[in-house]
């Protein structure tokens, strides 16, 4: 028998297909019941779940066992549980090798991974690369129910769209963050009252906005949190974009200047928000550029637009009369 033969009939032995491993090895620790807690590099920090079993008590300390997020390859410095992604397949679900390197293999393999992560120069800028996901995960989810959306003020016409789904379990929005140029589904946001979670974790969502797939307007309007743009449109005010948070990066502004002919910034109305307005005025005061701020003087005890008893007429009259960076708090 030729060497290489003898090789790949060795690895085939020796369990080879264990090298298999999932084009997002972070979406596949979640759908494993495996929560990330601590992200370094590319290594994904949780409770060993091998432990147990290996020295007969729980791992209470999230600092022993890490998966590499590129290689699928794990270990734990305190019992010494380690090995392929298909390996840990094996011990959380009980499958067998087989079983285990096919549940990883029809989620993706390495080559796809690689393929990937070469294909884009916006995910290749150092630690912020991130795991392709694919538009199926939107598959496990359904249309918001009349009862969230009214809750919300927010129509149907929104929620088509944005694209926003909802998650039966759990009863929490979803809400999909795209690559600002192709389209690509980078991730989601998950919300709920007083809480949300990105997914992936290390989804880099300072590098895009959301609603950018869908844009189709001369003006910009900057909101914090994406459910707010969805209550905006519902008000017939369109262009709404989210920089899911007050800190708004310089690559999401630099999207924002080339799309739009007029940006209006309209942040929360709370002190971080009022204070990064005032930052962006000050930036921005002998720029030229057309930029203006909503106004919130006729409901000065409204947290955002998306307050609730905040009207139609209400956020329309915010933007209509929104302040321009030369008068914006004067």
């Amino acid at each position: 028998m030729r060497k290489d033969l003898q090789r790949s009939s060795a690895r085939v032995s020796k369990g080879w297909t264990d090298h298999v491993i999932p084009d997002d090895v972070l979406g596949l620790l979640d759908e494993l019941g495996i929560q990330v807690v601590r992200l370094t590099d590319y290594e994904a920090w949780a409770l060993c779940p091998g432990h147990y079993s290996r020295v007969g008590k729980d791992n209470v300390h999230a600092d022993k066992w890490s998966v590499n997020i590129e290689t699928g390859q794990h270990s734990c410095f305190s019992c010494g549980f380690s090995g392929s992604f298909v390996y840990l397949v094996q011990e959380v679900k009980g499958y067998d090798r087989h079983d285990a390197a096919q549940w990883v293999r029809s989620r993706g393999g390495i080559a796809g991974l690689r393929r990937v992560l070469g294909a884009s120069s916006a995910h290749q800028q150092g630690d912020s690369r991130v795991s392709p996901w694919n538009e199926s995960r939107l598959a496990l989810f359904t249309d918001p129910p009349d009862s969230a959306r009214l809750e919300r003020g927010i129509s149907s016409g929104a929620v088509e769209h944005y694209g926003v789904l909802w998650d039966e379990q759990n009863e929490n929005w979803i809400l999909p963050i795209r690559d600002p140029y192709s389209g690509e589904l980078w991730g989601y946001q998950e919300k709920g009252p007083g809480w949300f979670c990105n997914k992936p974790a290390r989804m880099q969502k300072s590098e895009t906005l959301f609603g950018i797939d869908c844009f189709d307007s001369q003006t910009a309007i900057v909101l914090e949190s994406p459910l707010d743009c969805l209550r905006l449109h519902t008000a017939g005010v369109y262009g709404g974009l989210a920089s899911c948070g007050v800190q708004i990066s310089d690559a999401q502004l630099n999207i924002l200047f080339d799309i739009a002919e007029r940006v209006v910034f309209a942040l929360d109305n709370d002190e971080a928000g009022l204070n990064k307005m005032w930052e962006l005025r000050n930036r921005y005061l002998s720029s030229g550029r057309r930029i203006h701020f909503a106004n919130y003087d006729h409901i000065p005890w409204a947290k955002d637009l998306g307050t609730e008893g905040v009207t139609d007429s209400d956020i329309q009259k915010a933007i209509q009369n929104s302040k321009s960076v030369i008068l914006f708090g004067v």
